[in-house]
């Protein structure tokens, strides 16, 4: 009976040390495989890998500390009655605060400008212009762009480090097709990137110069001259106009009889003769 149970407990733990023994080796087969295809993956399809590369360098890149960015903005409207004199005022200004130009409209009525100006000079450049004339709408607002700021230049920075990544990987292709791969990849980021670079520089231009709009305007009809003045202007711009007719009509006649003068003698003349003639013929008969 003892022998019994003794051969008993002999296979039994047999078996468990040979089962133990088949499922580390399958688990050891499956972890080779598993590397195996990874190293094939890697080497077959360079770019998904490039791609992963990408990834946990954008998720360690932290954004640099950064001063506020904030843009300025300001509206004015001005009352003056030389518009002509108050517009080249202001772009006297302009000038010395080395402003830039953007856009301008005129007519009688008014003078419109767009302005650009350093963003350190708009409160002095504010303070010129309002001086010339009587300011009755000012504004000025601002936005801070920080975020956006830190945002694009992470995105610009990543974006770049990504083109490095495409670059290196270049000489590794295996053949033909993984190069065309690698550049079409190449020509995507690279146009990406010129896309943040140019919303870079717009924004880089926001914050350094600030945009003030100027709009110069005649006096409104209660704050003009008194009525009388106006019209004895008027009556004196009419008399002034009158003289000028009777002079012109003075001249007018002066000129005639000093060109038709002799024209005007040499017929009446000959108006003479005919009716002299006419007489005598008339006395002989």
């Amino acid at each position: 009976m003892k022998q019994t149970v003794k051969a008993g407990l002999f296979f039994l733990c047999f078996f468990l040390i040979f089962g133990c023994t088949q499922k580390t080796a399958e688990g050891s087969g499956n972890g080779t495989y598993a590397a195996e295809e990874s190293a094939v993956m890697a080497d077959a399809a360079p770019v998904p890998q490039m791609m992963k590369a990408r990834t946990s360098g954008s998720a360690n890149m932290t954004a640099p500390v950064q001063d506020k960015k904030i843009v300025y903005r300001a509206n004015l409207t001005i009352e003056t009655t030389d518009l002509v004199g108050a517009r080249d005022k202001v772009l006297s200004f302009m000038e010395e605060e080395k402003g830039i130009l953007e856009y301008n409209e005129q007519n009688e009525q008014r003078f419109y400008f767009s302005i650009k100006v350093p963003a350190d000079q708009l409160t002095s450049f504010l303070d010129e212009v309002k001086a010339v004339g009587r300011v009755t709408y000012s504004s000025i607002t601002s936005e801070d762009v920080t975020e956006q700021y830190i945002d694009t230049e992470t995105r610009l920075a990543a974006k770049r480090a990504l083109l490095e990544k495409y670059r290196s990987y270049l000489p590794q292709a295996a053949d033909l097709k993984e190069i065309m791969e690698v550049e079409r990849q190449i020509n995507t980021v690279t146009s990406e990137i010129e896309q943040w670079e140019g919303r870079m520089k717009r924004l880089e231009k926001e914050i350094a110069y600030s945009s003030v709009t100027v709009n110069l305007q005649l006096p409104s009809y209660a704050d003009r001259p008194d009525s009388s003045e106006t019209l004895k202007e008027l009556f004196l711009g009419i008399g002034k106009n009158l003289k000028m007719a009777f002079a012109y009509i003075g001249l007018g006649l002066i000129y005639g009889v000093a060109v038709g003068g002799p024209f005007l003698a040499a017929a009446l003349l000959i108006y003479l003769c005919v009716r002299t003639a006419k007489r005598k013929r008339k006395r002989k008969k």
